[in-house]
């Protein structure tokens, strides 16, 4: 019998750090809601409706992503949905009207939601 390797602990952190940069990105909003009040002066309905589109794609694309990953194969749909939150939460940084906040929420939502079922 061939003894286990430590490549297993190199996936679980890899799992770890994966699963903290997502919690992290998804709650950094909170932050930065008083400032987008402040310098694009958006109500807090606004910011409200931009706070909740993310969590729309994010619930609403869990079992697409599982179903889309069993098909496509983990590692490269998790490449492709890290690469996918990744443009968008730099699009995020970019953007100033509601509208393109809009779209890179839905977007950043969508991209997120393959993470946890792959």
């Amino acid at each position: 019998m061939t003894r286990p390797t430590n490549i297993r602990w190199l996936i679980f952190s890899l799992a770890c750090g994966t699963s903290a940069l997502l919690y992290v990105h998804r709650y950094t909003f909170n932050f930065i809601k008083p400032e987008l009040a402040k310098e694009f002066g958006y109500t807090e309905v606004q910011l409200g409706g931009l706070f909740s589109l993310f969590y729309i794609t994010y619930g609403l694309g869990q079992i697409p992503a599982g179903v889309v990953c069993d098909i496509a194969g983990s590692r490269s749909f998790l490449a492709a949905s890290i690469g996918m939150w990744s443009l968008a939460l730099g699009g995020l940084t970019a953007s100033g009207s509601l509208s393109a906040l809009a779209g890179l929420r839905l977007l950043f939502g969508g991209a997120q939601a393959g993470a946890y079922p792959i």
